[in-house]
């Protein structure tokens, strides 16, 4: 089973607040025209001006259609801020030899 596993820190130096991203999905359906990945993922962040440490978390989707090499992935679940929800868009650009 294919796993896909992503993650991302960053470190703000005006507010001093570090926070990281973490995501997780394997391979729920493909075919020649479009994948769909399930998984879960989340944020944590902490120092600075957060007094603490805090994170939300959830599962997430991803639709990928690839003859336009365009995705949506779409997370949602419950953490510190209470319910949340984001959509994001991505295109991937590549060449064929």
């Amino acid at each position: 089973m294919p796993l896909n596993w992503s993650f991302s820190s960053l470190h703000t130096f005006e507010n001093a607040v570090t926070s990281t991203e973490i995501d997780l999905r394997t391979v729920a359906i493909s075919n020649d025209t479009f994948m769909v990945l399930a998984g879960a993922g989340g944020a944590f962040w902490t120092g600075g001006i957060t007094n603490g440490s805090a994170g939300q978390g959830g599962p997430d989707v991803t639709f990928f259609y690839r003859p336009w090499q365009l995705g949506l992935m779409t997370q949602f679940g419950y953490g510190t801020a209470k319910q949340y929800g984001e959509i994001s868009l991505f295109r991937q650009f590549s060449w064929k030899e």
